[in-house]
């Protein structure tokens, strides 16, 4: 377990670091947001951490943050780069991004997000961010760059998103709706936060796959 766990702490880093490396292959297009993510995820993971650590209390505010930060940008990094002449899909797009910050708020009046997992909202943001990313898969099958979906880094950055946004939701239903209590505690203890690592350093994998074996970015793709 620890080892997992050091395992995807370690991949949060070289991901950032991979993202710096290459970021001459779109510094010029909306995708640069992501080098800000890259890092203050890796660098939010530490904090949190530490905080915890340091204070022996919740450290959940940390990532509360993180989570409305990433969905926020993923998704407007998406809409931004999907090519609609009717900007129907865009429009969208906004809309999904309007309705995750309100749910956020929502949330918020209901939970402490100092000391509680805004678990509805995080899931509702998983969701829209995963039909937020099959809409610009539509849009990049319809478009001219189908001959080189391969090399699409945003394509391959999407793919890292949709494994973890697909997956954690189930982890945190299982953990929400199922009282250690009732079943055996290895599941919340050992099996699930297992899962969890694997999941984040699958993600990272192929976020670094993209970053490496992509092309260069221009500003009209």
């Amino acid at each position: 377990m620890e080892f997992l766990d050091n395992l995807q702490f370690t991949s949060l880093f070289i991901t950032a670091i991979i993202a710096t490396f290459y970021f001459y292959k779109y510094k010029h297009t909306e995708l640069k947001l992501f080098l800000f993510l890259f890092w203050y995820i890796a660098i939010n993971e530490i904090i949190a951490v530490k905080y915890w650590e340091h204070y022996n209390t919740t450290n959940k505010f940390f990532y509360n943050i993180l989570d409305i930060t990433q969905f926020s940008i993923i998704i407007w990094v998406l809409m931004k780069s999907i090519n609609d002449p009717k900007g129907l899909r865009q429009k969208i797009l906004k809309i999904l991004l309007y309705s995750l910050w309100l749910f956020y708020a929502i949330n918020i009046l209901f939970e402490n997000p100092i000391n509680t997992s805004l678990d509805y909202a995080f899931i509702y943001g998983a969701i829209i961010t995963v039909i937020s990313i099959m809409y610009y898969l539509i849009d990049l099958i319809k478009s001219t760059r189908i001959s080189k979906i391969k090399k699409d880094l945003l394509l391959w950055i999407n793919i890292g998103f949709l494994i973890f946004n697909i997956s954690y939701p189930i982890i945190i239903a299982t953990q929400k709706f199922y009282d250690p209590s009732d079943i055996d505690n290895r599941l919340h203890e050992i099996q699930l936060p297992a899962v969890l690592y694997t999941i984040i350093i699958i993600s990272n994998l192929v976020i670094i796959f993209g970053f490496i074996w992509s092309e260069k970015r221009s500003q009209l793709n």
